[in-house]
């Protein structure tokens, strides 16, 4: 007893796939390309449902994002935390329909953040360059901002909600005291 399948497959032609991210209706396929020492990202989404895989738009702009949990798509804007070739970062907002990018610096070197959290509207970043640091940004899509940083003593990879106002950060302490720079475990809350 054979069934018949009807494939419909729509297809892109970009460069290399780094890893997809998937939303509720929306896949993005997201291709970092390292140019001549200027990195950039094109992102690719397709709109999916039960009956229908759609091709909607491309966008590409500075920077590359490092993984999945540097995106995050919210009220039908996808956000991404993007490192770009001045070793600066950047959180890009993009609309529903890839025509239009909004983006807010973040500070610090890419290269040192361990940790982002998106909720909502905000974006928590945790990461160490002389210090520990815990950033919050608001990234209403017309108006991004920066609301302000804490300093720690350690450094976080991983950063959960607790309530509106409480986080646990789990990461690791550095000593400079110490003959091989050792690490230790640690728990903020």
């Amino acid at each position: 007893n054979k069934t018949e399948v009807d494939l419909n497959i729509d297809c892109f032609e970009g460069g290399e796939i780094n890893f997809i991210y998937l939303s509720e209706n929306d896949l993005y396929v997201i291709c970092n390309d390292d140019m001549i020492d200027r990195y950039f990202t094109t992102i690719h989404k397709f709109n999916i449902n039960r009956s229908e895989f759609k091709y909607i738009n491309k966008i590409s702009f500075d920077g590359i994002i490092y993984n999945d949990k540097f995106i995050h798509k919210y009220d039908g804007n996808l956000r991404v935390l993007a490192t770009c070739e001045n070793s600066k970062n950047k959180v890009y907002i993009l609309d529903r329909d890839f025509t239009y990018v909004n983006f807010i610096d973040v500070i610090l070197d890419n290269k040192n953040i361990n940790s982002v959290y998106f909720d909502g509207e905000l974006c928590y970043i945790s990461g160490f360059l002389k210090d520990g640091y815990f950033s919050i940004y608001n990234l209403n899509y017309s108006n991004p901002n920066y609301m302000g940083s804490i300093k720690l003593t350690s450094s976080f990879n991983y950063i959960y909600k607790l309530s509106d106002d409480k986080f646990v950060v789990v990461g690791n302490e550095h000593r400079a005291d110490t003959y091989k720079n050792m690490q230790s475990d640690k728990v903020s809350e």
